[in-house]
């Protein structure tokens, strides 16, 4: 799950959209259409991050699953994670919000320096660094050092062939923290 939740925060975050998109966010009293359609590619990112809400709560759900095999210190990855959705989304919030104030000071600061770090934080500022990327890419990192020994311990003693049947199986019903559960009800 985590390579596809990579996956949907590199696409979620790219900076092209397809006609329609960004559409269903609500629309602020007294906004002109240029305005509209400005807030509406600035709201891309949030919409196309609810359209797989779906697998949005399976990740969030699997972290208890993950949480009884490996424990509380190995689920940092999943806060991680839900962190840069949070991220995104509250920045595509502020971007909107201050449509039209780009040049103004903030009391706390410069307006359009933060601007551009919510920019950048949803796809569209231009910068060396990827700190949303990082992020991702350093929990996928930090699952891949709790599992693959544990996936490799549940094969170890097998023959060549049940082990790859073995992985198969693994990968078609998930892993710990995969797509489906085979808890028994109870």
């Amino acid at each position: 799950m985590f390579y596809e939740a990579r996956e949907l925060i590199t696409a979620v975050r790219h900076p092209g959209s397809f006609g329609g998109e960004g559409a269903t966010r609500p629309r602020q009293p007294g906004e002109d259409e240029s305005q509209a359609s400005y807030r509406d590619s600035l709201y891309v990112p949030v919409e196309r991050l609810m359209k797989r809400s779906e697998f949005w709560g399976r990740f969030d759900a699997s972290k208890y699953r993950y949480l009884a095999l490996f424990g509380l210190d190995a689920s940092k990855p999943f806060d991680d994670v839900r962190a840069v959705r949070n991220r995104i989304m509250i920045s595509c919030g502020m971007l909107i919000r201050t449509v039209g104030q780009e040049h103004m000071e903030a009391s706390q600061g410069d307006l359009r320096a933060r601007r551009e770090r919510w920019e950048e934080d949803i796809g569209l500022g231009a910068s060396e660094s990827d700190d949303i990327r990082d992020k991702v890419d350093i929990a996928v990192e930090q699952i891949e050092n709790v599992c693959r020994p544990a996936i490799f311990a549940a094969v170890k003693s097998r023959s060549p062939r049940s082990k790859l049947i073995g992985i198969v199986k693994l990968v078609r019903r998930g892993t710990p923290f995969g797509r489906k559960s085979k808890a028994k009800q109870t």
